[in-house]
Order: structure tokens, then sequence, then C-alpha cells
């Protein structure tokens, strides 16, 4: 039972099939291709001016992000709404979990869910699989590589107070940049790759959980 749970929240209640499948990506292509114009031609200005393109890349960036990201919300609340009957991921895989209950006649009965929930944590455990490298290590490695190169652009490229204000900015948008990466790399990645099976337990353990506190 706990097998064929995890097969429909993995198949039917993914992020991928709720979302992905039914995404317009023509809405963030341009966007896109307007980021890798943009490197390219800061590329070449470097090459050719032997000047970093600082401010060049700033612009591209600030000009983009803010509206593929209002454009990508836009298009997860039209998919929501048209796709999902304006519900959100949580009422989503609750509907779908209910309906799954009822199929197997332990809807209304605590006993039975009490056990199915339990199954379903101890599965969640033998299915962990950890970071193998620690975040601490990771920073003690990176750490003084950044420091460093900061230290090289600093001393070598930098040589009026225009461009070091500049190169803070950008330093700045990079540091939040890197921050979203490592959250979509733990989401998606460790999560949703590596981690799938434990992760996907948990939420049907939380969502179990939800229903036997709202529904019994």
């Amino acid at each position: 039972m706990v097998t064929k749970l995890l097969l429909i929240y993995k198949s039917e209640l993914s992020l991928r099939n709720i979302i992905f499948n039914h995404f317009n990506w023509k809405l963030i292509f341009p966007h896109l291709c307007f980021i890798l114009v943009s490197l390219v031609i800061a590329i070449t200005l470097a090459v050719i001016f032997n000047q970093p393109p600082y401010l060049l890349i700033f612009l591209a960036v600030i000009l983009v992000l803010p509206n593929l990201f209002k454009r990508t919300e836009k298009e997860r609340d039209r998919i929501l709404s048209e796709e999902h009957n304006g519900l959100n991921f949580s009422d989503i895989r609750m509907k779908r979990l209910r309906k799954f209950l009822k199929e197997e006649s332990i809807d209304h009965s605590k006993e039975k869910l009490n056990l199915l929930i339990s199954y379903v944590d101890k599965q969640a455990e033998e299915k962990r699989v950890p970071f193998l490298v620690g975040r601490g290590v990771m920073a003690a490695l990176l750490i003084p590589i950044w420091i460093q190169g900061i230290a090289w652009i600093l001393n070598k490229q930098i040589d009026s107070i225009e461009w070091f204000v500049v190169f803070i900015i950008i330093l700045l948008l990079i540091l939040i940049l890197v921050t979203m990466f490592l959250s979509f790399w733990k989401t998606i990645v460790h999560d949703e790759i590596v981690n799938s099976d434990y992760n996907s337990l948990k939420i049907i353990s939380s969502d179990l959980r939800e229903y036997q506190f709202k529904d019994l």
C-alpha cells in the first residue's frame, strides 16, 4: 500500500506533473535568450577593451530577472487556476489522498491510518540519503578561494571609485544568485532526484497526519 501511494505522489502529484507539463515555456524563452546574448556581448567587450563589463552584466540581470520571476509566477497561477480548479499544491495532494484512502477503505479507520503512517515513516528513514559533503566543509573550502578572488580583482582590475561601486553591487547580486542556485540545488537536485523517495514519503506522512487531524 505504501508503495502504491508513493507511486501516486511521484507520478500524479509531482511538480513536473502539476506544473511543468502545462507550463508555457515560450513565455520565458526570450528572457533566457536576452541573458545569453548579454553574456556573449559582455565577454566580447571584455576581450576587445580589456575591461570587466560589470555594468553591462548588472543591467542585463536587473532588467530581466524581475520580469522573469513575475511571468513565472503568473504562469504558475494560471496553471493552478485552469488545470487544477484553483487549488494550491497542498489541496491538490489532499484531494488525491482522500480518493486513495477511500479506494483502500481506510478513510474512516483511525487504526489503519495510524498503521499506514508508521509504515510510511519507517520506509522514509530507510530511503533517506544524507548529503555526501556537509555545508561546513564546503564553506571551509570555498570561502578562502572566494576571498582571494575578490582581493585579486580589487588589486588588479579596479582602478576607480565608480568601478568599485559597480563591483560591490555585482558582488551582492552574485551572492543572491548563488543563494538561489544553492536553494535550487537542494530542492530540485538533492530533494527531488537524490532523495526523491524520502521526501515524497515525508510529504505523504505529513498529509496523512493532516487528514487524520481534519477529516477523522
